[in-house]
């Protein structure tokens, strides 16, 4: 969100003069972003709205520096990061503060906890640094991240942390700034269309945003007179220009998809667009007849608080919610809630900090009331009172999602000695003795294993990242540590076997990728393509001697395990049950697979996960007490469930004389 409330127009002064047309800009951006997150069906591109915020933040704050340089020879730093502080705090901790508040209420204690990492990223500005980290397959759903939306913050006020040093160290020479934004510019739109990153930091790093805040603010140098050979538009150009310039705006956000990648090329219309809006200036018919409307131009006023409160409505409904936004109607009232709260923050909360208050004293004030709060949510995490209901208390331990803790410890690392180690696991220094190999699919038997009494006298060790078939394009598989492990076992040692196993539909084709997936229809293989592929794989481990298990598939939820136990404000959302005969009949063609291929080997047996699970009849994920036997929404054992399979595969392995190693 753009960061002042003024705008520009006037060469020399060192404040700038109030642009209408620009919180019309804020408008249609806050608006976008809000359809989007609420209604994404109909604002499919509304996520650009961030970037028309990036370039007017690069205009305002670059305008507003170089003309206090021109004005006053200098630029007061204290001045400017009080003004930031008066701008951006108010509204700020009002939102983290209730956030907060309607978390320790709603959450159960692991997303609490998640949240709270969120909190402190969102105070000190690093909540993109925080997202982009977090990014990745275990990574929760963006709608159970109540701050998410601060990254965009995060980004700006990194920009003007250092931004304003540079003018500074620009500022003695005019014609240095523009250069330098232009450099700063072709550097940072090259490394996002070259750079290689990975999506998650493709969108949050803010060396990919640099470039959007620097075209506004090699905008800001134009009209502030650092590139005097540069032609001012004519008025009939400026009418045309500034038309479809809002077209352009307006079709990207009614048009563009998010499986676009971005920022990107995409990512230049809505950059362009409102470059050329700000640069035609208020009288542009556009800008004047259009943007300067008054209904537009409140909605601009209140942009900043509205896209700080939308958010946060928006997540706590999806949380509660059956459904995976929540009802239409319900989501409409959370956008109203949102104006609302919007204009009450305005007027009670912004307006007075900046105009009424000491500037010290509102400063002082609003930077102690962030570490309060930080300080706060910390107490929170460790005094927060216990939940009374058993079945609450020992589910919500249970829930644990990211913050998995069996999959990666130093016992691992300092055996193993592999320069990957997220989910590089053992119990006990030594050679294995018995080799979890797959992925997060065999990472979570773990717990289980080394907790039950006879599998935990072995020494057992794990490296989760391996797709064992080693035919899926979409996951970087790194099956090469759990080969290198398993040639260095002793004889007589015994290798569990498990993936997320694919299922197929009637066709033969992966029945569980969603549709419009990359490759989705030419790169992943088919029933008969898999099926020769991971009989290759088994193949290569049975002829290492050793005993080989295979855990065949469970059924899988699709949903979150937490949504099977109540909240304050609603009851349970699901059973977490699943009809046997459909998983079966899901399942079929996957276990026909893995059927034939344990019986074409001696030292090779297929254990059926589900029978842990299901009677004939329904398939439970619930202990009889209650308790969650998942932990995710991705299907994973819980500590719980883990237990549970170690039990049961422990007595099938007596049964089928398997002695352990």
């Amino acid at each position: 969100m753009s960061a002042s409330g003024a705008s520009s127009s006037g060469i020399g002064a060192a404040t700038l003069s109030y642009r209408p047309d620009i919180d019309g800009l804020r408008a249609l951006a806050v608006l976008a972003v809000v359809g989007f997150h609420a209604f994404p069906g109909y604002f499919p591109g509304g996520f650009l709205g961030v970037d028309v915020f990036f370039v007017i933040s690069g205009y305002l704050i670059t305008a507003l520096l170089v003309r206090e340089h021109a004005h006053t020879g200098r630029i007061n730093l204290r001045d400017f990061y009080a003004r930031r502080v008066r701008r951006l705090f108010p509204a700020l901790l009002l939102v983290v503060l209730a956030t907060v508040v309607c978390g320790a209420w709603l959450l159960f204690a692991h997303e609490f906890a998640r949240i709270a990492k969120h909190v402190w990223a969102s105070l000190f500005f690093v909540e993109n640094l925080l997202l982009a980290s977090e990014s990745g397959y275990f990574d929760v759903s963006a709608y159970e991240k109540p701050l998410l939306h601060f990254w965009s913050l995060a980004v700006e006020e990194q920009f003007y942390i250092i931004w304003p040093l540079a003018i500074i160290a620009l500022a003695a020479s005019r014609r240095y700034v523009p250069l330098a934004v232009g450099a700063i510019i072709a550097g940072s739109l090259g490394v996002t269309l070259l750079g290689g990153f990975s999506e998650a930091w493709l969108f949050y790093s803010p060396l990919t945003r640099a470039w959007e805040l620097g075209i506004g603010a090699l905008l800001a140098c134009w009209h502030a007179g650092y590139m005097e050979d540069s032609p001012q538009p004519q008025k009939s150009a400026s009418t045309i220009v500034s038309l479809v310039a809002l077209i352009a705006l307006a079709a990207v956000i009614l048009r563009a998809s998010g499986r676009m990648s971005h920022p990107g090329l995409i990512t230049l219309v809505p950059v362009l667009a409102t470059a050329s809006l700000i640069a035609t200036g208020p009288a542009a018919f556009a800008n004047r007849k259009l943007l300067s409307l008054k209904p537009a131009v409140w909605v601009g006023l209140i942009s900043y608080p509205l896209y700080l409160w939308h958010w946060p409505l928006l997540s706590y409904l999806a949380i509660v919610s059956e459904e995976e936004r929540g009802p239409m109607q319900l989501r409409l009232l959370a956008v109203a809630t949102a104006l609302l709260l919007s204009v009450g923050t305005y007027l009670i909360v912004e307006r007075p900090v900046r105009t009424r208050l000491p500037k010290g004293r509102a400063v002082i004030g609003l930077i102690g009331g962030a570490l309060c709060i930080a300080l706060v949510v910390g107490a929170a995490l460790i005094w927060r009172p216990a939940d009374s209901d058993r079945v609450q208390a020992i589910a919500q331990e249970q829930l644990e999602g990211v913050a998995w803790r069996w999959k990666e410890n130093d016992v691992c690392r300092e055996e193993q000695g592999t320069d990957y180690s997220g989910f590089c696991i053992q119990n006990r220094p030594g050679k294995p003795e018995i080799l979890l190999f797959g992925n997060s699919y065999v990472n979570h038997l773990f717990p289980g294993l080394q907790q039950h009494a006879e599998f935990g006298r072995s020494t057992i060790a794990g490296f989760g990242t391996c797709e064992v078939s080693r035919t899926f394009p979409a996951i970087h598989s790194d099956c090469d540590h759990q080969w290198k492990m398993l040639r260095t076992l002793d004889s007589g040692s015994l290798v569990l076997v498990s993936n997320q196993w694919p299922l197929f539909d009637d066709s033969g084709v992966m029945s569980d990728l969603q549709e419009g997936d990359p490759g989705a229809a030419e790169d992943y293989p088919g029933v008969a393509a898999y099926g020769e592929a991971l009989a290759s794989q088994i193949d290569r481990i049975a002829k290492f001697g050793h005993t080989v298990v295979i855990l065949g598939p469970k059924p899988e939820l699709g949903y979150d395990m937490a949504d099977c136990y109540s909240r304050p404000l609603a009851p349970a959302k699901r059973d977490c049950r699943v009809p046997a005969a459909e998983y079966r009949a899901a399942a079929a063609p996957t276990n026909a697979i893995l059927q034939d291929i344990a019986a074409s080997y001696a030292n090779v047996y297929l254990f059926d996960l589900a029978a842990v699970f299901c009677t004939a009849q329904t398939c439970d994920f619930r202990s009889p007490e209650g308790y969650p036997l998942l932990r995710d929404a991705n299907g994973h054992l819980s500590e719980l469930g883990s237990r549970l399979v170690a039990g049961r595969l422990n007595v099938w392995m007596r049964q089928k004389n398997i002695a352990l190693p």
